[in-house]
């Protein structure tokens, strides 16, 4: 099985950290999310990266669930599965920052869902490209966690996925 994550952040400094994280299964109809109450040691924060997701730093003190709860939801939702982002190297500084605030292993490896998208497309004989630019138009909202995890779900059922056409590699 499989997963699309996502991660938003409060910059892309080296000091920043997640603030909000999303995945998308093949079952789900929807992405599921949570907004992450920042560890008090974290305190980075770029009004430009507030800009492009929307999220204010009040909002995850008001709304964000706690570190611990949200890896363990995290944890439990993608075990066993093998987990892809667009931006490996990112999210996964970001899943790291939120293992080490809980005092917790990372969970899973995170995998680059660039190759796989373009093995399928190659296989299928599609333009990757024309594919994601089609799927996009289904996404009018980005940048927010769930939304991009589900739209690389979408390209992935799009290019063949949901036919268990080389649904991993």
């Amino acid at each position: 099985m499989i997963a699309f994550l996502d991660f938003e952040a409060s910059s892309l400094d080296r000091g920043s950290y997640p603030i909000e994280v999303g995945w998308a299964t093949p079952s789900q109809q929807d992405g599921e999310s949570y907004l992450i109450l920042p560890h008090p040691d974290w305190t980075d924060w770029d009004p430009a990266a507030q800009a492009v997701h929307g999220i204010s730093r009040q909002a995850l003190f008001t709304h964000g669930m706690a570190g611990p709860a949200v890896l363990a939801r995290l944890s439990r939702s993608l075990a066993g599965l093998t987990v892809y982002s667009d931006a490996p190297a990112e999210d996964g500084y970001w899943l790291e920052r939120l293992c080490q605030a809980c005092g917790h292993p990372q969970p899973f490896l995170l995998h680059d869902v660039g190759p796989l998208l373009q093995e399928m497309a190659k296989a299928t004989g599609q333009d990757l490209d024309a594919a994601r630019l089609e799927v996009g138009r289904q996404f009018p909202t980005r940048h927010r966690a769930a939304p991009d995890a589900t739209f690389l779900r979408a390209l992935w059922t799009r290019l063949g996925g949901e036919n268990n056409l080389l649904v991993e590699i």
